[in-house]
């Protein structure tokens, strides 16, 4: 979205609730809402600046008692730099009261750039304007960030600085971007600014030629001795108002609460992380001026806010980086799979029994799908050119469509390169901000991003719960509702009453869409999925969503339904149009493993067998199961991620690959051991994995 001026008001007028609640949804899109990045700012060459800002005690103008410094030597600015990382910054900024640095000195800071960099630091400096040749000069040693702050309106500017122009501003961010250095520019609230003025300056920013890659918000803090001392503060819901709108603005950039956050309240700064700020500066100043204390936000981080945080701030360097060495051994790793056959793999030369494999047909590794795929191959080539509406729709595209669409009993298909193209396009088609989505609490990320970029109000009911579900579309009669639901959950495993919802859903003139892709292939009596096994028409489920990665196989997705649904598709979808289709080969193939799902219901049939026998076996050895549905994903939790990671890497030492799934994916303390069943999979091994389960599981939950 552009964000014109009118749009701001608009937002500033939203009630404020709801302005806080988009805004975290935003910020939860691109964001860990519990992480805050910590930097420190130090001032590197104090007092007599020639500019007249009339905020700042440095200006050679205003006599607020500051003392003036030259440039500090190279060895101080860096043993304060240690300090800053010791506390738990990882960014050390660095400010100098110029109105340009002096061609003299430019050398000296470039050097301490570089040994602060050599210190592991990110780095960032304000020296006032830039020419070309400077930023240039800063981008060669090694510069990560370089902070301009906009300050303000256009037409407020002219009240607040008379020495340099709001252009002389502009003109110094061109040339920083120029130079390749991420851009660091906010502004101050609270000079004696109206709303139009921070209107106008949130439309300055979004006018610069790349959105700022962090974005200081200031609250004023008054000096005695400068021209604004006497300014009475800010509401402080104007301000939290002003950081939620800049998070919608600019939802990928960091926005910092930076001065002034030692006279706001813990509540009034928990609220401006919630709707999205995500940096502070540490350390008891910043530049000349009173900073919340490092001992103030050590108390503020120890009730819990931010774990990520605490971790850093409450523990010496030392115990820091032990603390890294131990997360980093808890990060997800790729795992290099050398090669698969059947129900094996082999990494780094050594054979697992396979049990992560969502291929739970084994239909990947068919001869007649190879084949196919290998015969398109030598006809079409490797890649297919061109987005699908340019010049990359092929022949097999085509009748990989028609063929899935009879499949599924749908009108017409969409190939999509992905599922998660797919539910990005789908719901940005359907609806709008004007919408309304119901989506169960347990729907995958996909889901979930597709559902923020419509802008619909998205509400969120309690798994499977139809009647919660049922007494919220009540209240949106007036709304056009969108439900949207997977047939089996991925991380659980269980599946939806789709007859039930189908029934909540036309009774509350909702559009049921179905997200089938773990149900595709497993479910159903011919392996049409979940709507062939709870018997449901394409009036009961209007939108299907078939992702092509699990039981089918292969890639990409189908999404099957009305002529008019897939035709709006095709013409609005972003993901769609603006992609370079898949391989011909691909569509080639998916054609093959249409006639296997067709003509093989046995491999469907021990699939189902495996299953139950996994269900009764685990009864036997006191596993408890996330669900005992007839799906081939069985879960167990095993609760922290020490405890999960242990009894993984036991069953791998006995040669079992299974998944381990932990937060974020799964809610804290849920972290579980994700067991995919295929129909390759024997008795045997299947009794074996259960033994050494059930003695690896209980260990776990005794210890």
């Amino acid at each position: 979205m552009a964000y014109a001026a009118s749009d701001i008001h608009k937002l500033y007028e939203v009630q404020l609730f709801d302005l806080m609640y988009l805004a975290h949804e935003k910020h939860r899109t691109y964001f860990d809402p519990n992480e805050i990045e910590c930097c420190s700012l130090f001032n590197i060459k104090t007092g007599r600046c020639p500019e007249d800002c009339a905020y700042c005690p440095q200006s050679a103008h205003y006599n607020t008692g500051l003392a003036n410094e030259k440039l500090l030597d190279a060895e101080a600015i860096l043993r304060e730099a240690k300090l800053a990382k010791a506390n738990g910054a990882t960014r050390f900024c660095m400010g100098a009261a110029w109105r340009s640095p002096p061609k003299k000195d430019l050398p000296k800071v470039m050097d301490v750039i570089r040994a602060v960099k050599a210190e592991g630091l990110e780095t960032c400096v304000t020296l006032g304007m830039l020419d070309q040749e400077d930023a240039d000069a800063l981008k060669a040693a090694g510069l990560d960030y370089y902070n301009h702050n906009l300050d303000t309106s256009p037409e407020f500017y002219e009240k607040i600085i008379k020495t340099r122009t709001y252009q002389d501003r502009l003109d110094t961010l061109q040339h920083v971007h120029q130079a390749g250095i991420n851009v660091c520019c906010g502004g101050i609230l609270g000079m004696g600014e109206t709303r139009e003025d921070r209107v106008q300056f949130l439309v300055g920013l979004k006018q610069l030629p790349q959105p700022p890659k962090s974005i200081p918000l200031n609250q004023l803090i008054p000096i005695a001795g400068t021209p604004l001392e006497n300014t009475p503060a800010i509401e402080p819901f104007e301000f939290i108002r002003t950081v939620a709108i800049t998070r919608l603005m600019f939802p990928t950039s960091m926005i910092r609460l930076s001065a002034g956050r030692e006279n706001m309240s813990e509540e009034m700064q928990a609220l401006c992380f919630y709707v999205g700020a995500n940096s502070i500066f540490l350390g008891d100043k910043l530049l000349t001026a009173k900073n919340s204390s490092l001992s103030r936000d050590k108390e503020m981080f120890k009730k819990n806010w931010f774990t990520n945080t605490i971790r850093v701030m409450l523990t010496s360097y030392a115990q820091k980086n032990n603390e890294n060495s131990r997360l980093k051994n808890a990060w997800r790793k790729h795992v290099v799979v050398a090669s698969r056959c059947s129900a094996d793999v082999t990494i780094e030369g050594k054979t697992y029994c396979h049990f992560a494999s969502n291929d739970y047909l084994n239909i990947s590794q068919h001869p007649a799908v190879k084949h196919a795929f290998k015969q398109a191959v030598d006809v079409y080539g490797l890649g297919s050119g061109s987005s699908p509406l340019v010049s990359g729709y092929y022949q097999s595209q085509r009748d990989f469509e028609e063929s899935f669409a009879d499949f599924v009993q749908r009108d017409k298909a969409l190939f999509f390169n992905s599922g998660y193209h797919a539910n990005l396009s789908v719901f940005q088609t359907l609806t709008n901000r004007h919408g309304a989505i119901f989506s169960d609490k347990y729907c995958h990320a996909s889901l979930l991003d597709g559902i923020q970029l419509s802008r619909a109000r998205h509400i969120r009911y309690p798994h499977h719960d139809m009647d919660s579900l049922e007494e919220r579309l009540k209240k949106e009669v007036d709304t056009e509702a969108i439900v949207v639901t997977e047939s089996i959950f991925s991380m659980h495993g269980d599946v939806s009453d789709l007859t039930r919802l189908s029934v909540v859903c036309k009774e509350n003139n909702a559009f049921l869409c179905l997200d089938d892709a773990h149900g595709l292939g497993v479910l159903g009596e011919s392996g049409r999925g979940a709507c062939e096994y709870f018997g449901l028409s394409p009036q009961d489920v209007p939108c299907l969503i078939h992702p092509l990665g699990k039981a089918f196989g292969g890639m990409g997705a189908m999404v099957s339904g009305s002529h008019t649904l897939i035709d709006a598709l095709v013409q609005q979808s972003r993901t769609y149009r603006y992609s370079t289709m898949l391989p011909p080969a691909i569509a080639a193939a998916s054609l093959a493993v249409l006639e296997v799902l067709r003509s093989e219901s046995w491999r469907r049939d021990v699939l189902h067998q495996n299953i139950a026998l996994f269900n009764q076996l685990a009864n036997e050895y006191g596993i408890p199961l996330c669900s005992y549905d007839l799906t081939p994903i069985r879960s167990v939790v095993v609760g922290s991620n020490d405890h999960a990671l242990g009894v993984y890497h036991k069953l791998l030492a006995k040669n079992y690959f299974v998944s381990c799934i932990r937060p974020p994916t799964v809610p804290e303390n849920t972290a579980r051991l994700r067991i995919s069943l295929c129909s390759e999979h024997s008795e045997d091994n299947i009794r074996a994995l259960m033994q050494d389960l059930a003695i690896t599981y209980h260990e776990s939950i005794r210890s």
